[in-house]
C-alpha cells in the first residue's frame, strides 16, 4: 500500500500515503 490511486482510492490508503 502506498499509493491510492493504486489501490482504488481507499481512505485508509490516503492515510498511509501521508503517514509515510
Amino acid at each position: 500500500t502506498g499509493h491510492p490511486l493504486v489501490d482504488g482510492g481507499r481512505k485508509d490508503t490516503i492515510t498511509t500515503v501521508m503517514a509515510e
